[in-house]
């Protein structure tokens, strides 16, 4: 789900929530304080804001670029490592105080050091392959020991706790109807039960009903300081609990939902299929697949969707691919789409055998007198030049025989349809997304 697009804004919402976390535990840290000044109030609000919009610009821009050629680039590969690491540790312990010491949260601070360095590719990689596994079991310990020991499981069964548990539950069920405000990125497909629309706006609900490790870190601190009892921080505990568990296994038993019906869907609009119905009198549709590799801009999406529908195509699947990752980053979008206005005639076996060798007996009988380049020649001998009206004007078809004549024509001609079908979409998600876009269609 990460490469589509309802994955990645699920993932920018828990990017943002943990931000808003960030920002609450800044501001309880100003509620234990004994008659603070009203103006202290505010300074987490606007400290976290200048630090968001400064340091985060800065860590999407320059920062990294400066990196990368002020100091990686001007060291030996077996120094680049311990050079990065350096650099990275001299960051943090500038950023933790920083933060600190203008009411900010520390935490932010880890957060906006290790957005720098998510934009730097050697980074990245290093941290993926040297500590990854490390990064999983200590993340188990470092959670274990200062969250998992903290719970008091032996409070679960108080009846006080597990009511307000439980309604406490219910507070977070109600982050359900964020799903309605998730945009229609593709259109439900007409006589089927599958309806992506309907998937996405599930998945999205679902997936902010998940409490992760913030939560109980904001509520071991306001235990600490006293602003919960026992029992209430058991019942936040518990409720916190309840959603860690039972949201990630309603999101998995979505998901393998909506992918049987999806491939119930794909399988019967298969062009083979469709060909082979005896209740069908027409030729199949015309399926594409469109790569188009833009620069990143909001409302990407939900243009392509109205692209698509304007040029009466249907979109089956799509995958989204994000190339870079500062401001200037481009986004790759792959489109499977059905086009509704055009039908192509699929060959069969021995009727594609027979246009093969009638195609081979013209390019013989022309041998070196073709206009074709020798290059085309060995292309076409292979059967993967397209088939168009311009390659078979250039070969000579008197050899042929009438049927094998008529067979090579219609199919140059279903071939030429194709080829300027593709051509004007290109044209046209070209014109609509931009000059600097590069868009290809192919069957």
């Amino acid at each position: 789900m990460l490469d589509t697009p309802v994955g990645q804004l699920i993932v920018s919402a828990c990017v943002i929530d943990d931000i808003i976390g960030l920002t609450i535990l800044a501001v309880l840290m100003v509620l234990v304080t004994d008659n603070p000044p009203i103006y202290q109030y505010f300074i987490p609000f606007i400290s976290g804001v200048v630090y968001v919009v400064v340091l985060g610009g800065s860590a999407v821009t320059w920062m990294p670029r400066f990196i990368e050629r002020a100091v990686l680039s001007r060291c030996k590969d077996s120094y680049r490592n311990p050079a990065m690491f350096t650099v990275m540790t001299m960051i943090l312990l500038t950023y933790l105080p920083l933060m600190n010491y203008t009411h900010s949260n520390y935490l932010t601070g880890a957060y906006l050091c290790g957005c720098i360095f998510s934009q730097i590719e050697h980074a990245r990689h290093t941290f993926m392959e040297h500590t990854h596994q490390l990064m999983t079991w200590l993340l188990r310990m470092f959670f274990a020991a200062t969250i998992g020991f903290q719970i008091p499981v032996k409070q679960f069964g108080n009846p006080y706790v597990i009511g307000w548990g439980f309604l406490l539950y219910l507070c977070v069920l109600s982050k359900l109807p964020l799903a309605f405000y998730i945009p229609q990125f593709e259109d439900v497909p007409k006589n089927t039960s599958y309806n992506p629309f309907l998937r996405d706006r599930i998945l999205a609900g679902l997936a902010m009903t998940c409490r992760g490790e913030l939560s109980f870190i904001i509520a071991a601190f306001s235990l600490r300081q006293g602003l919960l009892s026992v029992e209430m921080y058991a019942a936040i505990g518990l409720a916190c609990l309840i959603s860690c568990i039972t949201s990630p296994f309603m999101l998995i038993r979505v998901i393998e939902y909506f992918n049987k019906k999806q491939h119930e869907y794909l399988s019967s609009i298969k062009p083979i299929k469709l060909a082979s119905e005896e209740c069908n009198n027409t030729d199949p549709p015309l399926f594409l697949h469109i790569k188009a590799k833009v620069p990143a801009f909001g409302g990407m999406q939900e243009k392509f969707r109205n692209i698509v529908n304007n040029l009466g195509l249907e979109i089956v699947d799509r995958r989204t691919n994000r190339n870079g990752r500062g401001l200037n980053a481009t986004v790759q979008t792959d489109l499977f789409v059905r086009d509704t206005t055009i039908n192509v005639k699929i060959q069969k076996i021995a009727a594609q055998r027979k246009i093969k060798e009638a195609l081979d007996t013209a390019v013989k009988s022309m041998g070196n007198n073709s206009s074709i380049g020798p290059a085309s020649m060995r292309r076409l001998r292979n059967g993967s030049l397209r088939l168009s009206s311009n390659n078979l004007s250039s070969l000579s078809l008197v050899s042929l025989e009438e049927d094998e004549h008529s067979a090579l024509k219609d199919a140059a001609m279903i071939e030429d349809a194709i080829i300027i079908r593709g051509e004007f979409i290109e044209a046209k998600i070209t014109e609509a997304v931009g000059v600097t876009s590069k868009v290809t269609v192919d069957m």
